[in-house]
């Protein structure tokens, strides 16, 4: 689901670059802000892939409860697999962060259009009121 939402950014940051003078099919985009998310998309896709397979393999495993768990039996191993989840969580959470930052920007570029065709529309009504009298 993030992936669709990295994508759809990535359309509105396209759809929003002016266009470019010789060509009237090009767009002039910034370059370090589309590399960016779309490093962001690479990353997303390969950690969906890891965690769907992490999925496979995790739906054969016993169910245990966080409270059965002692970290301290698994020994070097089982904390450093608890470091990795907790840094893990901590990835999908700043890019949870990220994406809704997008989402965000993306709407409020799309309201202050609308706040400005609002705008021009009330002028031209005052204007073409004005013309009438």
């Amino acid at each position: 689901m993030e992936a669709i939402g990295l994508i759809e950014a990535i359309i509105a940051v396209v759809k929003d670059c002016p266009k470019a003078a010789w060509h009237k099919d090009k767009v002039v985009v910034e370059s370090a802000k589309i590399l960016e998310m779309l490093e962001k998309l690479k990353l997303v896709v390969q950690t969906d892939g890891q965690a769907a397979k992490n999925s496979i393999a995790l739906t054969d495993a016993p169910r245990v409860r966080k409270a059965e768990v002692d970290p301290k039996i698994f020994g070097v191993e089982g904390e450093a697999l608890i470091r990795q989840a907790k840094e893990e969580a901590s990835n999908l959470r700043q890019a949870a962060d990220e994406y809704a930052k997008n989402v965000l920007s993306n709407l409020q570029i799309v309201v202050n259009k609308m706040l400005r065709n609002l705008e021009t529309g009330k002028e031209r009504l005052k204007k073409y009121q004005g013309e009438e009298k």
